[in-house]
């Protein structure tokens, strides 16, 4: 009954779909339909919660304090989880940097999940990058996306490229 009174309007449609299969139907089409309508519903959740963009330098100020973000660096930020639902939508804006810029600054200290499909699309991001010549950079990334992404690219160039710090203030 607490779902009915204070859940979320997704949440009640998907448990009414439930009862009403079950009801008219069969118990075995209800929970099979409501299974699908809840995974349906966490991946829209996932994908909604996830945030990936290019940082101002007056946003990262206001994130980190005083920080100068020289004009030939760009700064990019993913927070949440990269999976099939994300990746393509965060990539897209890894691949289209200027080329007046030299330095991609990745931060990935909000980046709690990266799946194959997250890590085939981080990959030809990357490549593009150090094809055209370009110095990255990866922020604080957790130890499990850290080691998902070293052993997911196979160009050993693409992995030489790459330099880990944990924060900004290591960063040279």
């Amino acid at each position: 009954l607490k779902i009915i009174k204070r859940g979320s309007f997704e949440d009640r449609a998907v448990l009414w779909v439930c009862f009403l299969l079950t009801v008219l139907f069969d118990m075995t089409i209800g929970v099979g339909v409501g299974l699908i309508l809840a995974c349906l519903l966490f991946i829209n959740r996932m994908i909604s919660q996830s945030q990936f963009q290019s940082v101002t330098a007056e946003a990262l100020n206001a994130e980190m304090g005083q920080i100068e973000l020289p004009k030939d660096v760009y700064f990019f930020q993913g927070k949440g989880a990269m999976f099939f639902g994300t990746a393509q939508r965060a990539i897209r804006a890894l691949t289209t940097v200027s080329n007046d810029i030299t330095t991609v600054v990745l931060d990935l200290t909000g980046l709690h999940l990266i799946d194959a499909t997250g890590l085939t699309a981080f990959e030809s991001a990357l490549e593009e990058l150090v094809r055209r010549n370009k110095k990255i950079i990866i922020l604080g990334a957790t130890v499990g996306v850290q080691k998902s992404i070293e052993k997911f690219i196979a160009e050993e160039s693409v992995l030489k490229a790459i330099q880990w710090y944990q924060n900004i203030e290591q960063i040279p």
